[in-house]
């Protein structure tokens, strides 16, 4: 044979073996096939507030998985499901001023226990008007604002989640704050919710002037030195149980000046070491007169306790 005739045999046989190649993955055995699963609605029913009756909207949702059972959901959004809720009392501590405030948007909690296909939800613990917190928890110091926004939900070790978004009032005070709540998946139970919720901590108040807005959580894994923490549970049938501590960061902007004439902002940065038990006194990150926001954070994967913080600067002041 040739060499010419030889070459064209090689080139044939290779473009038969890629066409193969192809071919067979291209047409995958059908056990190996992904296959996309419905839309859900993360809301269900029409009874306030674990459903919607007026089948208000949700959005800017943010989602953990559970480190105990990878079935088990936990997810939170702006939820408005109660601005048509007739309201006339006033907030806490406003009685006897014109605090009435019309009904506003708070913050969801959704749950699904089984990969997503279902799901329960009701408001965040500390919506002034139908306080959701279970009975054994300790108060809500949410309690009082008439609005809450920008939900970011992580998950921690153990099945921990961290809960953490603003509140604020639109009316005259113009208060604001940044908070984290906590939530266990206690896991203990077959085919019910067994996601708890633990405590709610504000972490920064702003006022009329310093408007605290724009928060980013990320949660750490634990060291293998790290000592257990008590976590308690509203239910006095399951007691205190203990879990290894991690460190939970935040960030967050706090907007200064009038947004109409001479608007700027800081950036802050809050630890806690103890899996949000307690935190440390907020460190500020910048301060210009440019506006910066939109912090987001990135953990050191090689366990060494760098942390990156990274935020948007406009150029205009």
């Amino acid at each position: 044979m040739s060499i010419r005739r030889l070459f064209l045999f090689l080139l044939v046989a290779t473009a038969i073996l890629l066409a193969t190649a192809i071919s067979t993955k291209s047409n995958p055995n059908p056990d190996d096939e992904l296959v996309a699963g419905r839309n859900v609605n993360m809301v269900s029913g029409t009874t306030f507030p674990d459903g919607d009756p007026y089948l208000q909207r949700q959005n800017e949702p943010s989602i953990a998985v559970s480190t105990r059972n990878p079935l088990h959901l936990f997810a939170g959004a702006n939820d408005y499901r109660s601005i048509n809720i007739a309201m006339e009392d006033q907030l806490p501590g406003f009685e006897g001023t014109n605090q009435a405030p019309a009904p506003d948007a708070w913050l969801g909690v959704f749950k699904s226990i089984d990969g997503g296909s279902t799901w329960k939800s009701t408001l965040l613990p500390g919506f002034y008007y139908l306080d959701t917190t279970p009975e054994g928890a300790p108060p809500s110091p949410l309690y009082g604002f008439s609005a809450a926004a920008d939900p970011v939900v992580r998950a921690g070790p153990n099945g921990l989640f961290f809960y953490a978004g603003i509140v604020f009032n639109r009316v005259d005070r113009g208060d604001s704050a940044v908070f984290v709540s906590r939530f266990i998946d206690n896991n203990n139970k077959e085919n019910v919710d067994t996601t708890a919720y633990i405590d709610t901590q504000i972490q920064a108040r702003g006022s009329s002037g310093q408007f605290i807005d724009k928060p980013w959580l990320a949660v750490d894994v634990p060291y293998p030195e790290a000592p257990s923490i008590p976590v308690p549970s509203p239910d006095p049938n399951e007691g205190t149980q203990y879990v290894t501590r991690c460190n939970v960061y935040l960030t967050y902007s706090v907007f200064l000046g009038d947004p109409d004439i001479n608007i700027r902002s800081k950036n802050y940065f809050v630890r806690s070491t103890d899996s949000g038990m307690t935190w440390e006194k907020p460190i500020k990150l910048s301060e210009t007169q440019h506006v910066n926001q939109g912090t987001t954070i990135a953990i050191d994967p090689r366990g060494n306790g760098h942390v990156w913080v990274a935020w948007r600067r406009f150029a205009h002041k």
